[in-house]
């Protein structure tokens, strides 16, 4: 009678924990992924924060987004032959007989349509602070030296074999 009791006391407690496991196993799957406590929330999209912190009307907002679509449209096929020819650069100086000078022609076209485009991102943002009231050009301008303040700088190679951090 004992071991009865044993039993139906094991059999009792292994069944409270598989149905633990499984709630827990679910409350994980179902749950999905949460952020620690005291986690900041995910940034917002750009085009939203701009709206929130300058408090754009729905017309501006329409005339961002409509502006922003020709932007992206404009540059793109730019940025995309800037990267092509980048490649097409690393090419000529692959090999056993690398090939300088013609590398460093795609390279300077590379740079002209880098600069072309910087120069059209330039106008961009003039033609953004065009639809903008007094006040929120000033906030504007703020996130916008913010932004562009906190953007990690570009990788900088050394101008000269062997001056890189791995060589110290």
């Amino acid at each position: 009678m004992d071991l009865l009791k044993k039993n139906k006391v094991l059999i009792t407690i292994t069944g409270i924990l598989i149905i633990m496991n499984v709630a827990l196993m679910a409350t994980m799957w179902f749950g999905g992924p949460r952020p620690p406590h005291g986690a900041p929330p995910p940034p917002l999209p750009p085009e939203e924060f701009i709206a929130r912190e300058l408090n754009l009307s729905g017309q501006q907002r329409d005339q961002f987004r409509t502006e922003q679509e020709h932007h992206f449209a404009k540059i793109k096929d730019a940025h995309e032959e800037a990267q092509k020819l980048k490649s097409d650069g690393y090419k000529f100086i692959t090999g056993t007989n690398p090939d300088t000078a013609q590398a460093m022609e795609c390279y300077r076209k590379a740079c002209a349509l880098m600069l072309e485009l910087d120069r059209e991102t330039m106008h961009h943002f003039i033609r953004l602070r065009s639809y903008l009231q007094p006040e929120q050009v000033e906030k504007f301008d703020k996130v916008l030296t913010e932004m562009f303040t906190k953007m990690p700088p570009p990788r900088i190679l050394p101008a000269h074999p062997g001056e890189g951090p791995m060589n110290r």
